[in-house]
């Protein structure tokens, strides 16, 4: 990953909410979302320092290491910043973390940045507003933000009529002109200590104690290839990518693990054949197998 600065410091000095947009956005552009990393070794062995590997590697990875290499970066180049928890829609417990920056624009103004998640999220979004933020343009999706009960931020996507219609009431808000928006997380500005909760969550997790989250219950990978967003979504019964120009989707196919395989040789040839190998097989080796059964992994719908 290239941010081109050769003095990366004084850049932030100059324009820190210039410096904090071209982060956001050249991370999320380069760094994939995926869950390849959890089939590359058992979960137990994933720390930040396997994050950080993958992340250099331009492999990819997840909310929990995507986000927090982003926030150590800001940090180190000066801004000020904190972790915070946000929960999928239907979930009552918190399964992502992202970051908060204070300062960036003014004193006190406060700014999301969220780069490791799976949607086109590539810039710094504003929280300084009253209770619903602009129409953000983030290539082929429309955002709005909502804020809800003073401490909550809803990020929101702007759906289809068909996803409309099968929306529930968790999932969707309404904004003030009447248009319905679909629901994607909900982030919680004010719980403390955001790493130690989401690290005692994926422990739990691990030892079956809590549900695997949709969008890491199988192979997912959302990554630009030039200017299309390609995203996979992988369970035991099918394979499916589709592929977006900056408008819409162009083109969905239903792929065999052998041609997955040959996909990503094609398209993205930086992947070792062994961790292809083991995404595409999904065995799950890194939960427990009455994880495995108790909870269906692998055969949920992937919704965010």
């Amino acid at each position: 990953m290239s941010l081109d600065y050769k003095c990366p410091q004084q850049v932030f000095q100059a324009n820190p909410l210039v410096t904090m947009n071209t982060i956001a956005k050249q991370i999320r552009r380069t760094i994939p979302f995926t869950t390849m990393d959890m089939f590359d070794r058992p979960l137990d062995q994933i720390n930040d320092e396997v994050g950080k590997e993958h992340i250099l590697r331009c492999h990819g990875g997840w909310c929990t290491s995507v986000n927090p290499f982003t926030k150590s970066l800001l940090d180190h180049l000066g801004y000020r910043t904190q972790d915070i928890l946000a929960s999928i829609p239907g979930m009552s417990h918190d399964t992502h973390i992202a970051t908060i920056v204070w300062d960036a624009s003014h004193p006190g103004s406060c700014h999301l940045v969220d780069p490791g998640v799976r949607r086109p999220f590539l810039q710094a979004i504003s929280l300084d507003f009253e209770k619903e933020s602009p129409i953000y343009k983030c290539h082929y999706a429309r955002y709005k933000f909502f804020k809800e009960d003073g401490d909550k931020v809803l990020w929101s996507i702007q759906p289809s009529n068909r996803i409309i219609q099968k929306l529930s009431k968790d999932e969707s808000i309404t904004d003030l002109s009447g248009q319905k928006w679909q629901v994607l997380l909900r982030y919680n500005l004010r719980k403390p200590m955001a790493r130690y909760h989401i690290n005692k969550y994926w422990q739990m997790l691990l030892h079956g104690n809590k549900p695997v989250p949709p969008g890491v219950d199988g192979l997912v990978f959302c990554a630009f290839k030039n200017d299309y967003v390609v995203e996979i979504n992988a369970t035991r019964e099918k394979i499916v990518v589709n592929i977006f120009d900056e408008d819409s989707q162009v083109e969905r196919m239903k792929m065999t693990s052998e041609e997955l395989i040959r996909f990503f040789i094609t398209y993205f040839p930086n992947y070792p054949m062994e961790m292809l190998i083991n995404a595409v097989k999904a065995d799950f080796s890194w939960l427990p197998v009455e994880m495995i059964d108790k909870y269906d992994i692998g055969k949920q719908s992937l919704a965010v």
